[in-house]
C-alpha cells in the first residue's frame, strides 16, 4: 500500500507579482481582492494619526468597539482567519476600554 501525503493547508496567502506568485500578508490578499493598494490607506492613516495628535488618543477613537458595537465586532471576528482572532480581540477591548475611559470623562 502507498503511503498517502498528508494534506498540506495554505496558511499564508499568495498574491500575483508578475506572471508568477508570491506569499503576502492578509491585509495585503484582502485588499488586492477588494481592488485597492497601499497607497489607497495613506490618506485615511496619516488623518487618524493627525487626529490622534490634536484631539488626543481618547477623542481620536473610532470604530467598532468605540460605539460599543458589538454586532460589528462579531462579523469581523467571522470574516477573519481564526489565527487572527485572538489579536483582533485583544485590540478591541482595549479600544473598548479607551472608549469606557472617555465616556466616564464626558
Amino acid at each position: 500500500m502507498r503511503a498517502v501525503k498528508p494534506y498540506v493547508r495554505l496558511t499564508h496567502p499568495l498574491v500575483r507579482d508578475g506572471e508568477g506568485l508570491r506569499r503576502a500578508s492578509w491585509d495585503e490578499a484582502l485588499a488586492r481582492a477588494a481592488g485597492l493598494e497601499l497607497a489607497d490607506y495613506l490618506g485615511l492613516v496619516a488623518q487618524a494619526v493627525e487626529d490622534v495628535a490634536t484631539l488626543g488618543v481618547d477623542r481620536a477613537l473610532t470604530g467598532p468597539a468605540s460605539r460599543n458595537d458589538v454586532a460589528t465586532i462579531d462579523k469581523h471576528l467571522e470574516a477573519i482567519p481564526p489565527s487572527e482572532r485572538p489579536t483582533y480581540v485583544a485590540l478591541a477591548r482595549a479600544a473598548f476600554d479607551l472608549a469606557e475611559r472617555r465616556r466616564a470623562t464626558v
